[in-house]
């Protein structure tokens, strides 16, 4: 279906409008399994192609609406979007994912988890599973293999480690460069996990620490990496000027 005709359901999601659009996914559960497309301007080719779940995960809408979609199409959680992402890579691809969607997603779809071959940006995997090695060096503090890995694997700096509780909902949620800061990783490997992935300093982990409140937060604070990370800061809503009061204190 064209964007041009989209359904009741995709644009009250487009909208924002949460809870019209549970109402229309229980009301019209045949929406929830209609794909719409937008076509380039003047080229007839697809500039996008998604299913309501693709929308709302895309739109960060709440596990409530998720769960309505979900349960009006079921099958909607293993569907790929015109780029083969799946609902749970678009939930995994943001600076600060919501942790119940993803633990929603991976309940219906386990097999989901993990990275789309041709995916840019975050992901997540399987703590117990498929950790990435990067991560792996950083829990043996092995500082020099760290440093070497990420310049070949830059792509495991943007990876979400999951790890899941026994009733299903997320235990740990972490990137590198948490990890990293967690185990006192000294500048050069900071540095290095911030070069292969700059973004990464704005993303918010579990406990909703970004690295820099992660640093700010322990007893033996570290003015050098605080000075990086201070650095590396993006100006965002929530990043650096919600920080920079407390961080004056701490290395000025």
């Amino acid at each position: 279906m064209s964007y041009k005709e989209a359904t009741t359901l995709f644009t009250l999601i487009e909208d924002g409008n949460w809870q019209e659009s549970i109402r229309c996914a229980k009301r019209y559960p045949n929406e929830a399994r209609t794909w719409v497309y937008r076509n380039e301007d003047n080229r007839g080719g697809i500039l996008w192609k998604m299913l309501p779940l693709h929308a709302a995960i895309t739109l960060e809408a709440p596990v409530q609406v998720v769960r309505a979609v979900v349960d009006a199409y079921p099958a909607a959680a293993k569907e790929k979007d015109d780029q083969g992402n799946l609902p749970i890579h678009l939930a995994s691809n943001h600076y600060d994912p919501d942790d119940e969607v993803i633990a929603f997603l991976i309940g219906v779809y386990p097999e989901g988890i993990g990275r789309n071959d041709g995916m840019k940006g975050l992901c997540i995997v399987d703590y117990d599973h498929n950790s990435p090695e990067l991560h792996k060096l950083i829990l043996i503090r092995s500082w020099q293999e760290v440093v070497m890995r990420v310049d070949i694997h830059p792509i495991e700096a943007a990876t979400w480690t999951l790890k899941m509780d026994r009733n299903g909902r997320v235990e740990l949620r972490f990137l590198a460069i948490h990890l990293a800061i967690a185990y006192d990783a000294p500048l050069p490997v900071i540095e290095s996990l911030i070069k292969a992935f700059p973004q990464s300093i704005k993303c918010v982990d579990d406990k909703g620490m970004i690295p820099l409140k992660r640093e700010l937060s322990k007893k033996n604070q570290r003015r050098e990496v605080l000075r990086s990370l201070l650095k590396s800061m993006i100006y965002t809503e929530g990043g650096m000027e919600k920080f920079t009061t407390n961080i004056s204190q701490h290395i000025m």
